[in-house]
């Protein structure tokens, strides 16, 4: 990611300096437009550098990096499109008020769109977090249950605890207020399967598993009725 950035950081100042030495070189007529595009021009190469910054600078997983890349896109549209602007306002006779009016008025576009990109990404976050949070009691579960099948060497306990590993695998993962008691209940019933797997108790712990089981059916249609 680092090195993507570093690539991507040397070609913006590569094309920066291709943008100086045209703007300045070759013939023009250094105007009103003139500094009008290329001041707009090289705003727009710097609020590149800075939204890439915004958009993949704590990037530091894949799902981030996708949530980024409509800001950096928007970027780059931006900078394109005023850097055509530019050069017209450089090197084609345009008046100083157009250039300035269009000039303005794709550098609003752009921020609006660019907030608006920022805000969603915000909110896409936000709702993965709390996903997360929701999904955090089954998903803990299962490894618990999964771990402790590895923790016994009974042949029964064993098949059992595998069982109620599919059983807790292919529930409703989302939780909810609502479904506190009976998560609550499930949880108080696991402390004790462990405690019965420790102590190679076979009998409670195979009627444990069973009760887990049936708690889970009545958890899954409890979360039916939520949706």
């Amino acid at each position: 990611m680092k090195k993507n950035g570093l690539l991507g950081g040397l070609v913006l100042i590569i094309a920066m300096v291709v943008f100086n030495v045209v703007a300045f070189v070759l013939p023009h007529n250094a105007g009103g437009a003139f500094w009008c595009g290329y001041v707009f021009t090289m705003a727009a190469f710097l609020l590149q550098i800075l939204f890439a910054f915004l958009a993949f600078g704590k990037a530091d997983t894949l799902k981030r990096t996708f949530l980024g890349l409509p800001i950096a896109q928007l970027s780059i549209t931006y900078l394109i499109v005023q850097l055509i602007w530019g050069l017209m306002c450089i090197f084609v006779p345009i008046g100083v008020k157009l250039a300035i009016v269009v000039s303005a008025v794709l550098l609003c576009v752009y921020l609006i769109a660019i907030i608006a990109a920022m805000f969603g990404r915000e909110a896409v976050e936000k709702i993965d977090a709390k996903v997360k949070v929701k999904t955090f009691f089954v998903k803990a579960l299962l490894v618990d249950v999964e771990t402790l099948a590895v923790k016994t060497e009974n042949a029964e306990i064993k098949d059992a605890l595998g069982k109620l590993a599919e059983t807790v695998k292919y529930s409703d993962p989302m939780s909810n207020e609502a479904l506190q008691n009976v998560e609550g209940r499930i949880s108080d019933k696991y402390n004790k399967l462990e405690t019965a797997v420790e102590a190679e108790n076979v009998e409670s712990a195979l009627a444990l598993c069973k009760v887990i089981d049936v708690l889970f059916v009545e958890r899954n249609k409890k979360c039916k009725l939520l949706k």
